[in-house]
């Protein structure tokens, strides 16, 4: 059995036979202030620290679909703390030699299939990101490797766009950490558990009936809809972003893969696969 829990964000947790896969973890939260006044942003170590001793169970690797500030922040230092191993783009190692932890990154180009130590496997299928800035992808482009950390948000470009599919012991889990995807890396895909972020969904031409069309799940959990410039409550309920239309997504899912299971949960709560 794996167990799932979502961290907030597009961050996952993983956990499966005494320890844990770690996609996208950022447990910051970086204020609205700090992003807006353009300053340098910092890991919240004490949050990262407290995170750790709640799991209490080894974080074996850390898989990052792309360097975006919300996606990538953590990743150095929760590396540095679990001695974990990283998988993620070339752009993910200008981060972790800036952070001085590169020797604990594997590079992927997309559509690598890498072992776990848990016994399970890694595929990182080529991606895209979403629509969500106007219509347009937010910071593109690669991380300038000539730029000394800490970085402000725009410094935390997109890279490589990766979908990782985890297995971990026959159950697959398909995690869209952006709302877009590459059609050919998808089709014919099987899965137990699709993640799907919800910002820009609506700005991609048919998004929902095309992504569909290439996979099944049996599950669809979608994800990354939370304002995550605002801290959790104190019962970790997720404050929303504004205008996602998630009714009309979850009724699109419905429509288009009626056998489908949608499931909302909050952060941290847990969900067996």
């Amino acid at each position: 059995m794996v167990v799932l829990r979502w961290l907030g964000a597009a961050g996952v947790e993983l956990s499966y036979e005494g320890s844990v896969v770690l996609l996208d973890p950022y447990l910051s939260r970086v204020s609205k202030l700090a992003l807006l006044a353009g300053r340098s942003l910092k890991p919240d170590m004490a949050r990262l620290q407290g995170y750790l001793r709640e799991i209490e169970t080894p974080v074996e690797s850390i898989v990052v679909s792309h360097t975006h500030f919300d996606h990538a922040l953590d990743v150095p230092p929760l590396a540095r703390l679990t001695e974990a191993r990283v998988i993620g783009s070339s752009s993910l190692g200008t981060l972790m030699r800036a952070a001085g932890n590169q020797d604990q990154l594997t590079v992927c180009l997309g559509g690598e299939t890498l072992p776990l130590p848990s016994g399970g496997s890694v595929t990182m299928l080529k991606s895209r990101h979403g629509l969500v800035a106007l219509g347009r992808v937010p910071y593109p482009g690669e991380i300038d490797r000539h730029t000394p950390l800490p970085w402000a948000a725009g410094d935390y470009r997109e890279g490589c766009v990766f979908a990782p599919l985890v297995e971990l012991g026959g159950i697959r889990i398909l995690h869209l950490g952006s709302a877009n995807f590459e059609e050919e890396a998808l089709r014919g895909l099987h899965c137990h558990a699709l993640l799907l972020c919800v910002p820009g969904w609506q700005r991609v031409p048919r998004f929902v009936a095309r992504l569909f069309e290439m996979v099944t799940a049996e599950l669809v959990i979608p994800f990354h809809y939370d304002d995550f410039t605002a801290p959790l409550d104190i019962d970790r309920t997720a404050p929303k972003l504004p205008f996602q239309g998630i009714p009309k997504l979850v009724a699109e899912i419905r429509r288009h893969a009626p056998a489908t299971r949608v499931m909302l949960p909050r952060p941290f709560e847990v969900v067996r696969l």
